[in-house]
Order: structure tokens, then sequence, then C-alpha cells
């Protein structure tokens, strides 16, 4: 993708999506949230998504997708039924007419193609640069990559059109953005998005004391391989669309040679404090597995997956994603034991819940977000709007295959490598505790 001269006034933020579709009924309901949630409630201009499967059209005259819903999935009827086009475009991921397209027209396309069949990743990172070329022809200024089960939160009431008219007014062309991950307080969980308000605060956040320090260790000594978080920790990325020149991976933009890039993470491992931007909000609010139906239905999609990407050159480490695939293939109990004692903070506690779930909050590792549910909940009137057929086929996200951050043993590494300088990072190098100390102390400096 060659970056081009900034057409007329381009305006407004869209989201790029990859979502998988399972049959489950209500299990749709969270990406209707989602929708409403990015439409509505903080004002993007644009949603992409692209379902991994089905149909899709290029118009023969210009060689672009066109911007056409996958009518044959009762989820994607709803969608459209839900949302006009000029706010939503459902494309479908694996038509072969679209991946021709990529082909021809996708700068990553020569790096990815011999993992666009198995690895979901490749999937997302062409479909990104895809949404890329549709959001210049439509006169989009800005572009965020993210999965169905994360959402862009700018503070309560916050809206994108006011941080990214701060971007623009300080020339910077991407910003990768801190994510936190929900946690769940119960096992039956239906829209995440309504009912999940806690939150586990990313550790380069978290503030330097003792009280801090011993409820992350509390997280660490729940998973089996001493993990504060349970997936990825180095953000998501919005980039400015001129300035796209391809997809770095599924967390990262790659930029034109002139443009400025920006982060608000303090991370050790890629430390620039030159283009650190501190930026509480807006964030990334990660509902990671929140439900156990949602754990199960992740890891059924995913399927015995095994234990590297990328055709074996990325190692999995160790790590709660692949104790989730082989739980699940033990079968009876041992998926919900999982989730209970790693993922869930509730009854299973030594001390009382409510006790830690006070040490948690006071302490600044974990907060609450009530507003989106607040929001999401406010308006019944959409919810039941939605057809009976759309809740028999349920939208869940293909669970993004992301690097799983853990801390020694094992330690951090790396993104999947989309592109090509993405390497596993060195054994021993940076457990979370060890980032979050060096993290603050930069950010103190600064």
């Amino acid at each position: 993708m060659t970056p081009a001269s900034e057409g007329p006034n381009p305006s407004g933020a869209a989201v790029v999506c990859t979502v998988k579709v399972a049959a489950r009924p209500g299990a749709d309901r969270p990406l209707q949230s989602w929708c409403r949630w990015h439409l509505q409630g903080v004002g993007f201009r644009h949603l992409f998504l692209f379902f991994d499967h089905g149909e899709s059209a290029v118009d023969e005259g210009s060689g672009v997708p066109l911007l056409v819903p996958d009518s044959t999935h009762p989820t994607a009827v709803a969608l459209r039924q839900e949302f006009p086009p000029s706010s939503l475009s459902v494309l479908a991921g694996k038509d072969g007419r679209l991946r021709q397209w990529q082909r021809d027209n996708c700068a990553s396309w020569e790096t990815l193609e011999g993992f666009v069949q198995d690895e979901v990743q490749a999937r997302q990172s062409l479909n990104a640069e895809t949404a890329a070329h549709l959001a210049r022809d439509m006169g989009i200024a800005w572009l965020l990559h993210m999965d169905s089960d994360e959402l862009f939160y700018c503070g309560e009431g916050g809206k994108v059109e006011d941080h990214f008219r701060d971007l623009d007014r300080e020339g910077i062309d991407q910003l990768t953005y801190l994510n936190h991950e929900a946690v769940p307080e119960r096992e039956d969980v239906g829209d995440f998005f309504q009912e999940v308000t806690l939150f586990r605060r990313h550790h380069f956040t978290v503030p330097l004391r003792p009280q801090a320090q011993a409820c992350m260790r509390f997280w660490e000594r729940r998973t089996n391989h001493g993990q504060y978080m349970l997936v990825y920790d180095n953000g998501k990325s919005a980039a400015r669309v001129h300035a796209i020149a391809g997809v770095q991976s599924v967390h990262h933009w790659r930029l034109a040679t002139d443009a400025r890039s920006c982060t608000a993470l303090a991370d050790p491992r890629k430390m620039d404090l030159a283009n650190l931007r501190k930026t509480n909000y807006p964030c990334i609010l990660h509902y990671v597995t929140c439900g156990l139906s949602w754990l199960r239905d992740k890891y059924g999609i995913l399927g015995e997956f095994p234990d590297a990407w990328f055709g074996g050159k990325l190692p999995i480490a160790p790590s709660f994603h692949l104790d989730a695939r082989d739980a699940l293939a033990q079968g009876g109990d041992v998926l919900r034991a999982l989730y209970s004692s790693q993922v869930m903070l509730g009854p299973q506690e030594e001390d009382e819940p409510a006790a830690e779930l006070d040490r948690q909050i006071n302490s600044g590792v974990c907060f609450r977000v009530e507003h989106v549910s607040q929001y999401l909940r406010g308006d019944e009137a959409i919810t039941t709007q939605w057809t009976a057929a759309s809740l028999e086929n349920a939208a869940v996200e293909e669970p993004p295959q992301h690097y799983q951050t853990s801390v020694p043993p094992p330690p951090p590494v790396a993104a999947a490598p989309a592109a090509a300088e993405q390497v596993p990072a060195e054994p021993g190098v940076y457990g979370f505790e060890k980032a979050w100390i060096i993290s603050s102390a930069a950010q103190g400096f600064l």
C-alpha cells in the first residue's frame, strides 16, 4: 500500500475488526453492543467488519470490494437492519474474490500469503490493510484496528472526535493505546459489555507502591505460568489513514517514512521516551473470556491448534492460552476449574471475595468502569429489535491469536511475526514486575 497524499478534508475515524461466527443463541448480543458503543457511544464514523467466512462481492469496474453485507448470515442481516451502510460495512473475509483483490493491492500480501489459510492473524492484517484502502476512498481520517471483545473507551462522556483532533494538532500519525483486562465476577455472563465492570489495570499504569505489588502478585499466583495479564500487553493502535503504508502486526500499523508514531506505553522492551504520549484515556478495554461460555466458545473455535504460530516459526510460550486449549480438550469440568481459578474473581478466593476486591481496587491494581454498562443497558429499544433468527446464529470473534504475554517463567515475547522484524524476546529479559518498576521510573523521570 503506497501512502497517498491526504485528500480534501478527510474527517472522522473508523474501526476495522475481523469476527468469527458461531451458532449459540444470544451470543451475537455483544457484537451488537460493540457496534452501538463505537458508533453511538463514542462517535466513530464507520465500522468495517470482516466476517471470517462466507462470500463477498467485488466491483469489477474499480477493483475495490463493495461495501455490502454478507446477507446470508442472520447476524449480518440483523446488523444491516440496525445500522445504515454509511456507518457499517460487513464484508466476508474468506471470499476468494476479496483474497484476489488483497493479492493485487495489499503491500503485506507477499509476507502473509503463505499463512492466510491457517493463521487468523494473517487474515486480520490483510483485512486491516483492505479497510485502510476503503477508508481512504471514503474520506475517513483515522483507522483503529481492534477485536470484537474490545472497546475503545474515552472516559466518561468522552468522544473520539476530540481525541483525534488533539492528535492532528500535535502532528501525530499513529498512537498505540494502553489495554486493560476485564475481570468477570461470575461464571454465567451473557453480554459482557453490559455485565462486566471490573478491570485489571495495565501494569505500566499501576502505582508504584508495596500494596500494589502485593495485589499484582495475587494475579501472578493464580496462573500456572506467573502471568499478570492473561493475554497481550502491547496495546492496539490507530493511525492517520493517509500515513498508512501497510500493517506491521495486529497491534501496529506500518507508516510512511516521514510519519510520526507515538505510544501511551512506557514499555521497557522498546522504550521510546521521545515519542511517549502519556494517555490514560482513550484506552482499550479488553473483555477477554468474560464468562465460561465465552471461554468455551473461544477455544472451541480455535480447536487443537499447534504450539507455534506461522508454520512453526513462532513458538507459543507456555501460557494461559495453551492451558485453556488443553483444558477444553480434556473435557469434564477442567475448563470450568480453569475459569474459576484463573479468570474469575469470585467465591473461590481463600479470603472473602469482597475483601480481595477491596484490596485490589484500593491498591490501584483494579478499577471499575460503570459508564459502558450503563450506556449499553440504557437503550432497551435497540436490543429488542434483534430478530429471533439472529439469536439462533451467534457471532463470536475469532480469538485474537496474539502473543501470550507471560512473566518468567516464561518472559514476554514480541507480537507474532506479521512483519519480519517481530521476533520473540530473549528469555529472562522482562517479567511484569521488573517492567512495572522500569516503566514507572521512566514515567516519573518525564
